[in-house]
């Protein structure tokens, strides 16, 4: 490797005889450490040489070994001396007075890899014969993967033109073509900045490098020639012997927001490729590519994290981020405005419109202070706008989560005693409601926060992410979890999403919940106005329409007369949860109009019908090891099978402690007949880890192998499938989503094969999509369309209010009325697909009611009961 001469990369090495050493005419280098484990500079490397009267060279081998004389004498570790190119880690360097040239390849995208070229070779011990020099892999012209981004230099480049090596584009300017990459020659230039003292806004427009704080340093090493403490100030330092404006000049200059200082060194780095044809900024490091160390990798993640933290768009993207979680789905310019000031600044006041000395300031005055962003969110001035409340567009949906919390913090949940400290709290959770605490199913969410539904929203380009959990599955399990948990108290049972039942108890029997709700209303609880308003202002902000309040406040009174106050209290809690103005954030206006569910697409009777039916058995599964040429009727692809698989991976076996092949011998081979095929085998073996089950349909003519698919468009090499695909090949969670949109040239990135499938069949047929017990984007076509996935659970559908002990159902339903053109789009949305799956559900279960699939699937297990789904 090549080595940076001013970094402590490696051992001392130092050429030169003494008297119980014979070196036999052969050029010998010696370890000379002072500690078992020293690194040294080249230069210091040099002066250690000069002090044992020696000299630094390139040599052909580096003792002590043992049994030789001389070994580990004169402070040599042999320790020290050991070295491996396998692994970058355990190889132990040592300096060399041998030219190395470092490089750079360049892919189709601009993106570069660091090669290094050294110009020696090797000659192993007793051989003739020398070798090219053997070089780390994410350094090796042959080997390297390791691409990333640089600032590629616009100012001269042509119009059209690109501003980095190319193939086609400038034939690779002043380098050599590889393939599709161009390789350069790379020089590196550092010059001043600044001959005099510029502003603040230059210093940070025009440096990238930073620096310590001079005046912790040794104070004979700089000296300050400038020094302010205003905000918009620079503060110059020097270095002492060098001009006032030289490379190694030190400006400090005021952060906006905290008072802390930034330190950036007067300097520019500039890395010139292919004879100078092509320059870019030379990017920064914080380890050492000869000798990383864990340290350095810890730090310039801080490092990274510091500066995500202080990029321009870091404010607004989270505030938004946010402010979509808190139910300000499409928050105005103003409302993010003041929440990015409040990041910031760390700093957020709230003041009294009615008394402006009136305030409270939230936050400790340092950069993302999360209680003065939260506060800016809600305290906001849109946010405790009441004009705003009644914009039909304003607000968002609430999250299942946020709407169990709102339930159980409003309502005063307490947990039992006897559950305490023994048993979770909450169950199946993520599979009921579609959120789970820390249950987050990916890196992305629950939900995309960019999803607009069909209909008014995606037709005002409004978002509405937690919609996209509004399928048929969670909004029945949902509502279901909310009416047990008013009812019965947090536990398992008919779709709660409590905690187990404790062992010798079942749902008729249940014992004490894992926790219950103690809301008391305070005054005169005969007076269901005086109850119904209350249990408004909690849940639902006080959003609710006269007109529902009255229809609530019927039945409250109704049930007190023939129930008692305990049921009342219960019946009036189960509809305020079903109003639509409890699942969104500003206010909906319903007629006394009922509300019909979305029609189907009409049916043609004369069309058959046809199911498209797709099963994804998720996880990993070897697939070179389930179809592979038989021994007896294709012995030559056979063996090649097993070269492959055996021999080839020798090393790969080595490096992961793998003992064993991974070829299948023909003992795990069900052997099946291909004759009547096009294969170039009349047989094939089948994994016996498949099953004979498996094995038996494809006799039957049932099942067929498809082989050999896979989300290539082209073939590729390992040298060129970087730039020739654009998908991340060895990644099993893409190759998986990939084989679900089969869209390999990103055309329609956001469907799924068989959703495309529905959406063209629709135009002149009656179609529809189920999913079993969670969506998937196999099925997601144009949301424009507005063709819903039906996602009913493993178990079949559920019914909707399986308890309703208070015959409220129809209540429901007409708390959830059509609305007048200027009511909420969320709170309408919401409604909507309440009612259709009401009616979904409803349906799916007269249907599947009489039909018995015990006997064709197991019931032992999650895939038994999919199947019988």
């Amino acid at each position: 490797m090549c080595a940076d001469r001013n970094l402590a990369s490696a051992r001392s090495t130092c050429c030169g005889s003494y008297s119980n050493r014979d070196l036999s005419g052969v050029d010998w280098a010696d370890v000379l450490s002072e500690y078992r484990g020293e690194r040294l500079t080249f230069d210091q490397n040099v002066d250690r040489c000069v002090q044992w009267e020696r000299s630094i060279c390139d040599p052909a081998r580096i003792g002590p070994f043992s049994m030789w004389r001389g070994h580990c004498l004169h402070r040599q570790s042999c320790r020290d001396v050991a070295g491996s190119t396998a692994h970058l880690t355990a190889t132990a360097w040592h300096w060399s007075n041998a030219a190395c040239a470092i490089k750079v390849q360049i892919d189709p995208d601009g993106l570069i890899a660091i090669l290094h070229a050294p110009a020696e070779t090797t000659k192993p011990w007793g051989s003739p014969q020398e070798y090219p020099a053997e070089v780390q892999s994410h350094v090796n012209i042959n080997k390297t993967v390791s691409y990333f981004h640089v600032q590629w230099d616009t100012s001269n480049v042509g119009v059209g033109k690109l501003e980095y090596p190319h193939v086609t584009d400038n034939t690779c300017d002043g380098g050599t073509l590889s393939g599709d990459y161009c390789v350069c020659d790379t020089t590196l230039t550092t010059s001043a900045v600044f001959d005099s003292l510029p502003t603040r806004d230059r210093v940070l427009s025009n440096l990238f490098i930073g620096a310590f704080d001079p005046t912790v340093m040794n104070p004979d090493n700089y000296t300050a020639i400038v020094e302010t403490t205003a905000d918009d100030g620079v503060s110059v330092y020097k270095k002492v012997g060098e001009s006032d404006y030289s490379v190694d000049t030190i400006f400090r200059i005021k952060e906006e927001y905290n008072n802390d200082y930034i330190f950036l060194k007067n300097a520019l780095s500039i890395v010139s490729v292919c004879d100078g044809a092509f320059f870019f900024r030379n990017s920064p490091t914080f380890y050492d590519i000869v000798d990383p160390q864990l340290e350095s990798a810890y730090q310039e993640t801080l490092a990274y994290l510091d500066h995500v933290d202080n990029h321009s768009n870091t404010p607004p993207f989270v505030c938004k981020t946010l402010m979509k979680h808190l139910g300000y789905s499409n928050p105005s310019p103003d409302h993010v405005m003041g929440c990015s000031t409040a990041y910031k600044s760390g700093l957020f006041t709230w003041s009294n419109p009615s008394d402006s000395s009136d305030t409270v300031t939230f936050g400790s005055g340092k950069r993302g202070d999360l209680r003065a962003v939260s506060a800016s969110i809600l305290l906001g001035r849109d946010a405790l706008s009441a004009t705003l409340d009644s914009d039909p567009t304003f607000g968002g949906l609430k999250e299942p989560l946020h709407k169990l919390m709102n339930i159980m913090r409003g309502l005063g949940f307490q947990r039992s005693l006897v559950h305490r400290r023994t048993r979770r709290m909450l169950n199946s959770a993520q599979d009921i409601l579609g959120q789970a605490p820390y249950g987050t199913p990916d890196q992305f969410s629950f939900f995309s926060p960019d999803y607009m539904p069909a209909g008014a929203h995606i037709e005002s380009s409004l978002v509405a992410p937690e919609s996209e959990l509004l399928n048929l599955k969670y909004i029945i399990g949902s509502q279901n979890a909310y009416y047990m948990l008013l009812q019965n108290g947090l536990s398992n049972c008919w779709g709660g999403i409590g905690g187990l039942l404790t062992a010798g108890r079942n749902c008729n029997d249940p014992g004490e919940p894992v926790g219950s709700l103690t809301f008391t209303p305070q005054g005169d609880t005969s007076s269901s106005s005086n109850v119904i308003s209350q249990l408004a202002t909690v849940l639902t902000a006080d959003r609710l329409d006269d007109d529902s309040k009255s229809i609530i406040e019927d039945v409250y009174a109704a049930t007190l007369d023939s129930d008692g106050e305990e049921a009342a209290l219960k019946a009036a809690q189960v509809l305020m949860v079903s109003a639509p103005v409890f699942h969104a954030t500003n206010k909906a206006e319903p007629l006394n109009k009922e509300r019909t569910s979305t029609p189907p697409t009409p049916k043609d009777e004369s069309e058959p019908y046809k199911a498209v039916i797709h099963l994804n058995l998720f996880g990993g599964m070897d697939s070179m090891n389930v179809l592979v040429p038989h021994p007896d009727d294709c012995p030559s692809l056979y063996e090649e099978y097993k070269t492959k698989r055996g021999e080839d991976l020798c090393s790969a076996r080595h490096f992961l402690h793998v003992n064993t092949n991974l070829d299948l011998a023909e003992g795990d081979l069900i052997k099946i007949d291909a004759s009547n095929s096009n294969q170039p085998c009349a047989s094939f073996g089948v994994n016996k880890m498949i099953g004979q089950d498996f094995v038996d349909l494809y006799n039957a003519g049932e099942v067929i192998f498809v082989a050999n698919a896979g989300h290539l468009q082209k073939p590729v090499t390992a040298s060129n499938f970087l730039a020739e695909t654009t998908t991340q090949l060895f990644s099993h969670h893409t190759m998986k989503e990939e084989s679900f949109k089969v869209d390999a040239f990103q055309e329609r990135d956001d469907t799924g094969i068989l959703g495309r499938m529905t959406d063209i069949l629709g135009n002149s047929m009656s179609t529809s999509k189920v999913s079993i017990d969670r969506n998937s984007d196999i099925l997601v076509g144009d949301p424009t369309l507005g063709l819903k996935v039906d996602v009913v659970g493993g178990r079949g559908p559920d019914e909707f209010y399986t308890k309703d002990i208070y015959d409220l159902k129809q209540t429901i339903l007409s708390l959830n009325n059509d609305t007048s053109d200027g009511s909420s789009i969320h709170s309408d949305l919401w409604s909507q697909n309440l009612i259709d799956s009401y009616t979904k559900s409803d349906n799916y279960l007269t249907m599947l009611e009489n039909v018995d699939v015990s006997s064709l699937f197991s019931n032992s297990n999650d895939l038994g009961r999919q199947f019988q789904m």
